[in-house]
């Protein structure tokens, strides 16, 4: 049934649910960071995430926000690495995005970088998702490079930013 409900939803629709497969399982997903990973504005965003909870793709989460349920989210993940025409034999017979895990990280952190003020990670705005996960997709994405300089950002105090922001936020534990 869920292949089903897959294979009806339109073509940017679909594409749009496999890309939250790169999200963290179980994150919550707000329209902030649906309109980064989509590349769409936030209305747009809210949208998209409203039609896929009408199919029951998406479960509500908050006033707000969004989870994919384990299922579909493993689908979503697995699809991102399905070829874009899959062969004829294929057992689920549904496009994906054609791209590796390690690539679909890579645009995710694209995404965020090109929001950045003056190329600070520390800037990025709280969209409720990626200030607890942005260290994760780094290191999926092989961005160790970038993540070194993440860590290394200082506020003009003379203090770790990153941490500063992760503290302000309520989430200094996510900093070590």
């Amino acid at each position: 049934s869920l292949s089903i409900s897959f294979r009806r939803l339109p073509a940017d629709r679909r594409r749009r649910l496999v890309q939250l497969g790169v999200l963290r399982s179980g994150s919550v997903v707000l329209p902030a960071a649906a309109a980064v990973l989509w590349a769409v504005d936030e209305r747009a965003a809210r949208d998209g995430l409203r039609y896929l909870n009408g199919r029951a793709l998406l479960d509500p989460w908050g006033s707000t926000g969004f989870k994919l349920h384990n299922t579909v989210h493993a689908l979503a993940r697995r699809l991102i690495t399905a070829p874009v025409e899959p062969p004829p034999e294929a057992r689920l017979g549904m496009s994906g995005l054609g791209m590796t895990q390690t690539a679909a990280h890579a645009e995710l952190v694209n995404r965020y970088a090109a929001t950045r003020v003056n190329g600070q990670w520390h800037s990025l705005a709280d969209d409720g998702y990626i200030h607890r996960n942005l260290v994760w997709h780094m290191e999926r994405a092989e961005r160790l490079d970038e993540l070194h300089a993440l860590l290394q950002e200082a506020t003009t105090e003379g203090t770790n930013a990153w941490f500063s922001v992760r503290e302000h936020l309520g989430q200094p534990e996510g900093f070590f």
